[in-house]
């Protein structure tokens, strides 16, 4: 799982799993490294997640986005990226719907392998 947002604390709070400040550093990472989940933040800096969800290509990873402004239902996401997006979680997320959204994401994840 990688997890990309410009928010310190979340990133902490999510240990144990790649991680990255910005968009950009996500890009590079899913470029080197199998990444098979990616929680992507919204409103970063460098490189937005719509950004990245622009440049994501093929069936993999699929992404969780983490909102936390009043865009944040699968209306407020362009519709060539609602395909792109598995699941939506606002801010602030508890481990336990963090979990659950990626537990569902990987069990998808490897039907699809």
């Amino acid at each position: 799982m990688l997890v990309a947002d410009d928010h310190a604390p979340w990133r902490a709070s999510a240990r144990d799993v790649l991680e990255a400040a910005n968009g950009s550093l996500a890009l590079e990472v899913i470029a080197r490294e199998e990444v098979d989940v990616l929680v992507l933040g919204l409103q970063m800096p460098v490189c937005d997640g719509f950004e990245v969800l622009s440049r994501l290509e093929g069936r993999r990873p699929l992404v969780i986005v983490v909102f936390g402004s009043a865009r944040g239902s699968l209306a407020h996401v362009e519709p060539e990226f609602r395909p792109k997006v598995f699941g939506l979680l606002r801010k602030p997320v508890s481990r336990v719907a963090l979990i659950q959204a990626v537990d569902a994401a990987i069990e998808v994840s490897q039907q699809v392998s």
